[in-house]
């Protein structure tokens, strides 16, 4: 009488929507920086330009994507999902801090290596003006660090929850936008950061999934 056979184990499913690499989307993205840079020096003609609801929404708003306010956010979250043994609910929280943590320390370590002059010292630098490891505020503005937290945040909360990734989109584009309206990035640097924390969101997701 032959033995039965063993049943294999089944895998246990991944909390992550593993995302597919797609070269042409991303040989799409690429060149989005360089392609923003175009409209660099207009942007800063528009300064004093813009809606005054929008500049006023986007000073409230701005600083929402900042490192401390979304940590803050994402360990109550995930502390909350492990004391409900929310365990699939805890494994995405700790998914998007890892990613935010990440996708930060890149820009961080690059913004003063390249020492890009902000908008706000345009006038006296232009668009080329670079004093790089001076590590003061005016001279550190590629990639935007707001831009990659909200590229990186909502990138991976749509990974996780891919029915609501056009809210996602949405916010992530508010938040980058906000520091071109405020005038303290170019749209090369909000274009960055963002492809920056998309990059970082999708490599952890496909390693994690």
């Amino acid at each position: 009488m032959s033995e039965p056979k063993s049943r294999k184990p089944k895998a246990t499913p991944s909390p992550l929507f593993a995302p597919h690499w797609k070269p042409m989307l991303a040989l799409t993205l690429l060149p989005l920086p360089a392609l923003a840079f175009l409209l660099d020096e207009r942007s800063v003609q528009m300064e004093g330009h813009w809606p005054d609801v929008l500049v006023t929404f986007a000073d409230l708003t701005s600083d929402f994507v900042t490192l401390i306010p979304v940590m803050g956010a994402l360990a109550l979250f995930t502390g909350i999902a492990l004391t409900l043994h929310a365990m699939a609910v805890a494994g995405k929280g700790l998914y998007v801090i890892v990613t935010v943590l990440v996708a930060s320390g890149i820009t961080h370590t690059l913004k003063p290596l390249i020492g890009r002059a902000r908008p706000t010292v345009f006038e006296e630098q232009g668009l080329f003006g670079r004093k790089a490891l001076d590590g003061a505020f005016d001279y550190v503005s590629f990639p935007s660090g707001h831009a990659t937290h909200a590229g990186a945040l909502f990138a991976a909360l749509a990974f996780c929850f891919p029915k609501y990734r056009l809210v996602f989109l949405v916010l992530a584009l508010w938040f980058a936008m906000s520091r071109i309206l405020l005038g303290v990035h170019y749209p090369s640097d909000v274009t960055a950061g963002l492809l920056i924390g998309l990059g970082t969101a999708f490599a952890i997701a496909r390693l994690a999934a």
